[in-house]
C-alpha cells in the first residue's frame, strides 16, 4: 500500500517534531474508527520505516495483526464505519 493510498482511505498524518522524539522527527498516520474511543484506530508505520516505500497498518499498541492491502485496510474501516471508498 502506498502513503497516497492512505491519505485517499481518509487516514490522517500525525508528526512527531524532533523535540518530542528524542530524536530524529518523523510522521506516522492514523484512522480515526471511533471519536468516544480514542485507542479505537488504525495506525500505520512511520515514513522511515516503509519497505521499498509500502506502508501497512495495525492496532494501536500490537503488531499482531498488519495489514498491506489498500482493499483489506478498506474492507476494515467500511465494516466497522460504515463507510464506504472508492478502491
Amino acid at each position: 500500500m502506498s502513503e497516497i493510498d492512505l491519505v485517499d482511505l481518509g487516514f490522517k498524518r500525525f508528526d512527531v517534531t524532533l523535540e518530542e522524539s528524542e530524536g530524529e522527527s518523523f510522521y506516522y498516520y492514523i484512522y480515526e474508527l471511533s471519536k468516544q474511543h480514542d485507542r479505537f484506530c488504525l495506525v500505520s508505520n512511520e515514513q522511515d520505516n516503509t519497505i521499498n516505500g509500502k506502508w501497512w497498518v495495525t492496532w494501536p499498541d500490537t503488531n499482531e495483526y498488519i495489514y498491506k492491502d489498500r482493499q483489506q485496510v478498506s474492507d476494515i474501516i467500511s465494516s466497522i464505519t460504515g463507510k464506504g471508498y472508492g478502491n
